[in-house]
């Protein structure tokens, strides 16, 4: 989903993002208004209540990056430096890469082992079992509420929801 922060004033859109859940979206941005050094953040403090918000699109979740690029790009053309947006989308997430850096990264990751040798709870430092993966994944509850139960961030558990980590199960 493509969607629009609105300035509350004049409604002119600020900012372009991409999320596969707008409300726990847009509930992130605005809690992390006061901790994050971002353009986006430091607008966000200006404001006396949460922005409204637009859905711009709804896309398949691995056609949002491209999508998100589209619409940043267009967008800045109409409103130019008043879109808080650094990158287009596809800087961060999806941007082609240099045969220079390429090569970098290939000579660092030289004589390492591509795949991890434990996953899951075999690995030591997992704080989430299989079942609480899948737990996790079947739960309408907000990924702040997962976050507190199982006592991992709601980054973690966003992670495990779009099937970043734990992939096996």
């Amino acid at each position: 989903m493509i969607y629009a922060l609105l300035e509350p004033n004049t409604r002119r859109i600020r900012y372009v993002g991409s999320t596969v859940c707008i409300a726990d979206r847009i509930r992130l941005h605005w809690s992390q208004r006061s901790t994050r050094q971002t353009i986006l953040a430091a607008w966000l403090r200006t404001l006396d209540v949460m922005p409204d918000h637009h859905v711009l699109e709804e896309v398949p979740v691995e056609q949002r990056w491209d999508a998100e690029a589209y619409y940043t790009g267009i967008i800045r053309q109409i409103v130019g430096n008043n879109l808080l947006n650094v990158h287009d989308g596809t800087k961060i997430h999806g941007s082609p890469r240099s045969d220079e850096t390429k090569q970098k990264i290939s000579g660092s990751l030289k004589g390492r082992s591509n795949t991890h040798p434990l996953k899951g709870s075999e690995n030591g430092s997992s704080k989430l079992s299989e079942d609480d993966v899948l737990e996790i994944r079947s739960s309408d509850d907000s990924l702040r509420v997962l976050a507190a139960r199982y006592g991992v961030s709601h980054i973690a558990i966003h992670a495990v929801r779009l099937r970043h980590t734990w992939t096996h199960i």
